[in-house]
């Protein structure tokens, strides 16, 4: 399945820049996975103060932004309509080991107020998502960056006011240990426009860790039309620019590993699972990058290939032996003790690194 021409290519190696595009998950691993709860308090109380703290969580440099997605199993629904919330957004250090109920007690340092008191508009989520876990997320931009420390991660949430109270707004969550941890991921490069398609070519891979085995997903999505594909695998990121040979520039060296997947569909889509992958604790934090190649004899491109952009993927730690996330809140805004108790699990957080 190599092509000579693309072999020949690695000649010319040049130093272009990332493009990242890029988030992590709190609990850790959740960035495509669905949690198997919904977690109402938030969007749903008239007044609220909520801590949830994350053992789990991998920092990857500042934080600009939080997002909450909809639950994505949860069907059409006219209650989980658009509302307002007058809140404040309150990041620190903290210890899971050693939290309580007294709310500022769980700070261990570093804690700013990263969201001022401000009105924010949540969005409509009647719709049940065509696939999950959703994209349609409540997206809340912070007054300025907060870098997180190596303690374990702590966020909180205070809201004084509600317009859309007493009706559920169903954010993602899970209740403790995952089955497994997903990779971490970072899309490098463009996908090419494959012929017919309107969007670029996506790469579609994960790394999963069981704890005693490792699964793959290797994949593409838009790409050429029922065309032959093939992943490009290395352990390091080689750029190549495209130039007037290729539709985009290559993110992996083509004479590292080319893995047939087979043919894509008629949407140009394809991806293929490997499990069990044998496990060993030396796969972790190791670092897998891949590309996907399609045939596309329509690509103006000497070498008719339609490419995705690059996926830098980082195998996680296993599972941990116990839930890495507790939630405690009261319905009050200016509580000093949360009234749930201390819970296992809790709402699924998208943290964005600019």
């Amino acid at each position: 399945m190599r092509s000579h021409i693309l072999v020949a290519a690695t000649a010319v190696v040049s130093s272009l820049p990332a493009q990242i595009d890029h988030f992590t998950s709190s609990p850790n691993g959740y960035e495509a996975v669905e949690g198997a709860l919904a977690d109402n308090v938030i969007g749903g109380n008239a007044a609220l103060r909520l801590q949830q703290c994350d053992s789990s969580f991998e920092p990857e440099g500042s934080i600009d932004r939080l997002a909450f997605r909809r639950d994505g199993l949860l069907p059409d629904n006219s209650g989980y309509g658009a509302r307002n919330l007058e809140l404040e957004i309150v990041m620190s250090d903290s210890d899971l080991s050693a939290l309580s109920t007294t709310f500022d007690a769980n700070y261990t340092g570093n804690t700013a107020t990263v969201v001022a008191r401000t009105t924010v508009s949540f969005p409509d989520w009647t719709l049940q998502p065509v696939l999950a876990p959703s994209t349609n997320v409540l997206q809340i931009d912070f007054d300025s960056l907060w870098t997180p420390g190596t303690a374990d991660l702590l966020w909180e949430v205070r809201v004084y006011s509600n317009d859309g109270a007493g009706s559920d707004y169903p954010m993602d969550a899970d209740s403790g240990i995952p089955q497994f941890i997903q990779s971490s991921r970072t899309s490098v490069g463009l996908g090419c426009r494959a012929t017919g398609q309107f969007f670029r070519a996506a790469n579609i891979t994960w790394i999963n860790n069981w704890g005693t085995k490792l699964s793959m997903d290797l994949g593409v999505g838009t790409s050429a039309k029922n065309s032959p594909t093939v992943a490009l695998l290395d352990a390091v990121r080689t750029q190549i620019p495209g130039g007037s040979l290729l539709c985009t520039a290559l993110e992996v060296n083509p004479a590292a590993l080319n893995l047939p997947l087979g043919v894509t569909d008629a949407g140009g889509n394809l991806t293929v699972t490997i499990d069990p992958i044998p496990y060993s604790s030396a796969f972790e934090g190791a670092t897998l990058v891949t590309q996907m190649a399609s045939l596309d004899p329509g690509q103006s491109a000497t070498i008719p290939v339609a490419f995705s952009q690059g996926a830098v993927n980082v195998i996680s730690d296993p599972p941990p032996a116990t839930a890495p996330v507790k939630q405690l809140w009261a319905a009050d805004a200016t509580a000093t003790t949360a009234t749930s108790g201390i819970l296992d699990g809790g709402i699924i957080l998208q943290v964005n690194h600019p």
